[in-house]
């Protein structure tokens, strides 16, 4: 499952679980812990890919405490993966990260 933004990463983390026939859910990380625990303990997540804050407004938000909080409330996570926020990095175009070809001149 999956705390994290539309992102590369999630993508990934999306691949790589149905590439093992995991069950896979996600949702937005401005998602309050309280929603989030009851979209995902119907799953009894085994590892949890989330972001440790994301960006919106120009302004940078952190969930490390909702990271905490679904550590404490789905007792079946044995594994949490944290991807830092980078995003939105104003030295890297979000499209040159995501591999978008060149238009020839």
């Amino acid at each position: 499952m999956a705390l994290a933004p539309n992102t590369v990463e999630t993508l990934v983390a999306f691949l790589a679980t149905a590439s093992l026939g995991a069950i896979w859910s996600s949702c937005s990380p401005d998602t309050g812990p309280r929603a989030a625990v009851g979209r995902f303990s119907q799953i009894e997540p085994a590892v949890l890919v989330t972001v440790d804050g994301y960006r919106y407004g120009g302004r940078r938000f952190e969930i490390r405490g909702n990271i905490a909080e679904l550590q404490q409330r789905l007792p079946t996570l044995r594994t949490t993966v944290v991807v830092p926020d980078d995003g939105d990095s104003p030295s890297v175009p979000r499209h040159d990260r995501v591999g978008r070809a060149s238009q020839p001149p």
